[in-house]
C-alpha cells in the first residue's frame, strides 16, 4: 500500500485534524444543610463512584497545628468509624471488591468510593459514616504517626524533597503553603486523639463539602440516600478564613542547602496565577504539554 509523506522544516509546522471532544455536563443539586451534588448517571459500567472534597486542607492550620489536617483525613479510612471498626471495613470491602480512600492536600481533605453498583447501599453507608462518625482509635493513630515520622526522616535523605520543602517556605514564608503538611516531628508527636477529634468538629461541616458521583445508579435514588445519611447533619453556620498568598517573599535570590548526598537538585520558579483565575486550567494543559506530562512532553 503506497503512503504519502509530507516533509516539514521543523515540527511547527505540522497540522493535526481538529479533535472533538464534549464533556458530558453533570447535574447539580444541594441538600437542605448545604452539601453540594454533582452527579452524572452512567449504566455502560456496573459500577458506582464517589468523590468527597472537604475545605478542611492543611491551609486552614495554625503554625502549631501543622500537620494536623494531614493526620485527621488520613485517620478517617485508617481509623473506621465509631459503629464498623477499621477491620471489619476493611474485610466487607476487600469482599465485595470496592475501595474506600481518605487523604487531604494543602487545600482540602477528601473521600473516595469505588463499589459494584449491586454493593452501592453498603459503599455509600461507609463512605458517609468515616465522613460523619470517625473513630480514631489510638492504636490507629500511633500507627499513623509513626508512618509519617518515618516519612519525615526519609525526606531529611532525599535531594528532591529538600529542595520542595525549602522551595516552598522560601516562596510563600509564614503563609500555610510555605508549610510542609505532614508536619514536623515535634508537632506530629504532640497530636493526641482530642485534637484530631476537635479539628474534625471544628472543619467538617456539611456546607464545606462538594460531592461528585458518577455510574450506574438513579438520581432519585441517590438523593434518597444522601438525605438519609447526611440530612440530619447540622449545616455550619460560622466562618473558616482562609488566609490569602500575599506577596513573593524572595525574589532574583539564590539559595543553597548543603546535604552530604550523592546527588543534587536545582529547583528555580516564582508565585503564578491565584487557583481560581479562568486561565487556571488552560495553563494547567499548557504545563502538560511542554513539561508535565513526562515523556509524552515536547521538552522531554
Amino acid at each position: 500500500v503506497a503512503q504519502e509523506w509530507t516533509r516539514v522544516e521543523r515540527p511547527s509546522e505540522l497540522e493535526f485534524p481538529a479533535q472533538e471532544f464534549h464533556p458530558p455536563k453533570p447535574e447539580r443539586r444541594e441538600l437542605p444543610n448545604g452539601m453540594v451534588v454533582y452527579m452524572l448517571p452512567d449504566s455502560s459500567i456496573p459500577q458506582v463512584r464517589a468523590y468527597a472534597r472537604i475545605k478542611a486542607g492543611s491551609i486552614h492550620e495554625k503554625p502549631e497545628e501543622v500537620g494536623l489536617a494531614s493526620l485527621t483525613a488520613s485517620l478517617l479510612r485508617l481509623g473506621g468509624s465509631e459503629s464498623v471498626s477499621a477491620d471489619e471495613m476493611n474485610d466487607q470491602l476487600e469482599f465485595v471488591g470496592a475501595s474506600l480512600e481518605s487523604g487531604s492536600t494543602r487545600d482540602y481533605a477528601s473521600v473516595s468510593l469505588r463499589v459494584l453498583s449491586k454493593d452501592k447501599e453498603m459503599g455509600f453507608e461507609y463512605f458517609a459514616d468515616i465522613l460523619r462518625h470517625p473513630a480514631f482509635p489510638q492504636d490507629k493513630i500511633d500507627q499513623r504517626k509513626g508512618e509519617v515520622s518515618e516519612k519525615l526522616r526519609r525526606q531529611l535523605d532525599d535531594p528532591m524533597e529538600i529542595t520542595r520543602n525549602e522551595f516552598r517556605e522560601m516562596l510563600y514564608g509564614d503563609h500555610p503553603y510555605g508549610r510542609n503538611p505532614d508536619g514536623t516531628q515535634e508537632s506530629l508527636a504532640s497530636f493526641t486523639r482530642e485534637d484530631l477529634v476537635r479539628w474534625h468538629e471544628e472543619t467538617y461541616h456539611p456546607n464545606r463539602i462538594i460531592l461528585a458521583i458518577s455510574g450506574d445508579f438513579e438520581p432519585d435514588w441517590l438523593m434518597e440516600t444522601l438525605e438519609k445519611l447526611f440530612g440530619d447533619w447540622p449545616k455550619f453556620e460560622g466562618e473558616i478564613p482562609e488566609p490569602q498568598v500575599g506577596d513573593q517573599v524572595s525574589v532574583g535570590e539564590t539559595f543553597f542547602i548543603e546535604k552530604d548526598l550523592n546527588q543534587s537538585t536545582v529547583r528555580f520558579g516564582h508565585l503564578g496565577i491565584r487557583k481560581d483565575n479562568p486561565d487556571a486550567i488552560p495553563l494547567d494543559v499548557l504545563n502538560f504539554v511542554i513539561g508535565g506530562g513526562g515523556f509524552s512532553s515536547r521538552l522531554v
